[in-house]
């Protein structure tokens, strides 16, 4: 019994580890403030990799960081690693980091399609 128990707790230690851990309730403001770039912008394409995805988007508004019409927006594969996945042909506000001379984004980003955007948000973001 004592074997199990063990077994079972290494499981869910082993598994809350890899998980990713937002932090969440942070504004708009708050995600610019922290982001090396934002936009406004519609899917155009995907490429799937081995240990990251790559977003092509059409920037309709760039918000923070002057960014050219069209950009590719690396991510990680999935969820635990705080990969976050986006619809091809659907618009988002997307939150940006520059690392290496790429742009990334993650589920902790505080991306979220447009369509979800709040007025008070779309406020924040025309200023």
């Amino acid at each position: 019994m004592k074997r199990l128990l063990a077994v079972l707790l290494a499981l869910f230690i082993g598994r809350d580890a890899l998980a990713c851990s937002c932090l969440g309730g942070r504004g708009v403001e708050e995600l610019l403030g922290d982001a090396d770039g934002a936009f406004i912008g519609t899917v155009a394409s995907v490429k799937r990799g081995e240990h990251a995805h790559s977003y092509s988007f059409k920037i309709d508004t760039s918000v923070k960081g002057g960014l050219p019409q069209n950009l590719e927006v690396d991510t990680a594969t999935n969820s635990a690693l705080c990969g976050t996945t986006f619809n091809q042909g659907e618009s988002y506000l997307v939150f940006l980091n520059k690392r290496e001379e790429k742009y990334r984004t993650s589920l902790c980003s505080g991306n979220k399609p447009t369509s979800q955007l709040t007025p008070d948000e779309l406020r924040v973001l025309k200023r």
